[in-house]
């Protein structure tokens, strides 16, 4: 559930940020892609550090390994570890989306209300 957590917030964000609709799963390519606006997501993960790797090596083998595998296990302490930083993510992700959201609101308002005055001034 952890790998779906973090999947399924990558796609939004990235349809948000951007406004690509991906059609890929993978984690590696969704965290890549959100650097295209923001290195911040990708820190969370990918911060270069053995730990952090291992981690994340972790949490994408999980999927797979859990679905189609009958001996798949995480270390109780690895899971809460994941859990802390997909909860992080998840929250970045809330607060990145909400910003863009409010930035296109008022780039829609702007846009409104400029052409009213064209209108107006044309007549």
């Amino acid at each position: 559930m952890l790998h779906q957590a973090l999947e399924q917030s990558c796609i939004v964000l990235i349809r948000v940020q951007i406004a690509y609709r991906s059609e890929f799963h993978n984690l590696h390519r969704l965290l890549y892609l959100c650097n295209s606006f923001s290195n911040l997501p990708g820190k969370i993960f990918l911060s270069n550090s053995p730990e952090d790797e291992r981690l994340f090596d972790v949490l994408v083998k999980s999927y797979s390994g859990a679905r189609y595998g009958d001996h798949f296990s995480v270390e109780q302490g690895d899971a809460h570890l994941l859990y802390k930083k997909i909860a992080s993510f998840v929250t970045l992700a809330k607060q990145m989306c909400e910003e863009k959201i409010v930035k296109l609101e008022n780039e829609a308002a702007l846009y409104k209300q400029v052409t009213q005055e064209r209108e107006v001034q044309n007549g």
